[in-house]
Parts: structure tokens; sequence; C-alpha cells
């Protein structure tokens, strides 16, 4: 099992969709679980259910085997399930809580991306990523925020974690420049490196949280190389031939676990 974790420091959209829009790309059976501490959204925006979801898993007694996973997820194709989070902030926090502990008994086969939103460094899943994915805005804001997510990374990620980073927008700096600054910025124990360039687009924003096919198109295109990356590098066992393929958006459609 591999865990994949994306996450933004303040300012930096597009965790989320990024995330999602990795998982068709990924060459091995995947899940992926929406961990965002400030409440889920996945749910809503590609017309799914919280239930099954994170709270479910959360509520499980019995060991976490390919059942327990599929009785708590949805499938999308089968190769590819996901788990949304409930709305409420404290419910996901909970639910954490015991995912963190047992984390580790999931089955070998079954990759993870994950996607904990905006974070100061501090969750919980962070301790568990074989790779970091962190969106940054390419302004001094963006990258002071960023490089002091950086700051608490190096302390949480286990040695050998590489951080990519996802640039969104090209000014004042550009991706180039920015990932130089925040690779000059870690400390010695934190590979950073670029993984894919956004632009800033906030109308892109807007029909990303509406669940618009042609956000998740695109955001494809930007991921889909980063994500066969990440999984070439983080492979504990040989990857599948042929790329998932999901359906482009899943809106007005409730999926059967």
């Amino acid at each position: 099992m591999c865990v994949i974790v994306g996450v933004s420091a303040k300012g930096a959209p597009g965790v989320s969709l990024g995330i999602w829009s990795m998982l068709p790309c990924w060459p091995r059976p995947v899940i992926g679980l929406e961990a965002d501490t400030s409440g889920g959204s996945w749910a809503l925006t590609h017309g799914l259910s919280w239930d099954p979801g994170l709270s479910d898993l959360a509520a499980e007694q019995s060991p976490i085997t390919a059942e327990t996973i599929g009785r708590c997820s949805i499938s999308l194709t089968p190769s590819i399930r996901v788990v949304c989070a409930p709305k409420e902030p404290l419910l996901v926090r909970r639910s954490l809580d015991w995912l963190d502990d047992r984390l580790s008994a999931w089955p070998e086969d079954l990759d993870v991306l994950v996607d904990a939103g905006r974070s100061d460094g501090s969750h919980p899943m962070l301790t568990r990523a074989d790779a970091v994915v962190a969106w940054c805005r390419t302004d001094p804001q963006g990258l002071g925020a960023t490089a002091a997510l950086l700051g608490s990374l190096e302390r949480v990620v286990r040695p050998g974690v590489t951080v990519r980073i996802v640039t969104v927008g090209d000014d004042p700096y550009s991706p180039a420049e920015s990932v130089e600054a925040l690779a000059e910025l870690a400390g010695p124990r934190l590979a950073v490196r670029h993984g894919a360039a956004v632009p800033f687009d906030p109308r892109l924003a807007d029909l990303a949280a509406a669940g618009v096919r042609k956000s998740t198109r695109l955001a494809q295109t930007w991921f889909g190389s980063m994500a066969t990356e990440i999984a070439a590098s983080t492979a504990h066992r040989p990857a599948v031939s042929q790329p998932s393929s999901m359906p482009v958006t899943l809106r007005s459609r409730r999926l059967a676990s």
C-alpha cells in the first residue's frame, strides 16, 4: 500500500479537484480518501453520497479487509473506489483519529490518495505518507505560507518522502522560480521538486466547485503525468499496464457501493 497525501497552505486552491483527478490516472487499484478537516465536499460536488463514507469506516469494529473497504466506500470503476467525508468538521476529525491508528492494517494491494485540504502540517495522515503533493500560489503570500508548511512537514513526514509542488499561477514568480525558492528554504530532510503547473483561473475554480465536466478534464491533463510518476516512484509492486478509466463527471448520479 502507498499513501499519497495532497495538502495546501493558506490561499492555495485546488487540492480536492487535484486528488480527484489523479484517481483515473493511477495505474494500480486505488481508493480516494477525502480527509479534509474543514469538512467534505466530494459528495456534493460529484453527485455522490456521504453514506457509505468516512464515518462508516470509522464505525467499523472488525479488522480492515477488502470487504470492509467495499462496505464503506463507493465504487467508480472496478479499480477505483472513493470514501467521502461528512460535511461536519468535527465528524471528520473524530473519524481521522480512528483511521490514524488502523491505517497500517489496510489491504496491501490498495493504494490511498488522500485529500487533506488546507493544513499547517498537523494532519494525521502526513505521518503515514509515502509522498506528499502540496499546492502553492506563486505570489509572496503563497510562497511564505508554503515555506512554513514545508517546515512543519519536515518534522512529521518519514525520511525519504518527496514533496511535489503544484504551482497555481505564474505571477509574479514563474513555477520554476517558485519551486527553486521553496527547495532552498526546505530543510535537509525534505526533498522538494516540481509536480505540476496550474493556471490561476477563478472561472475554472467556479466550474470545479460545481462539478462541471470541463474542470475535471483539464485537471486530468495537468495532473496525469504527475500521478503516473508518483505511482512509479512509490511502487511496492508492479503497476498494471493501463491506467483506470473513470467517468469525467458523476453529477446527478448516485453510485451504489
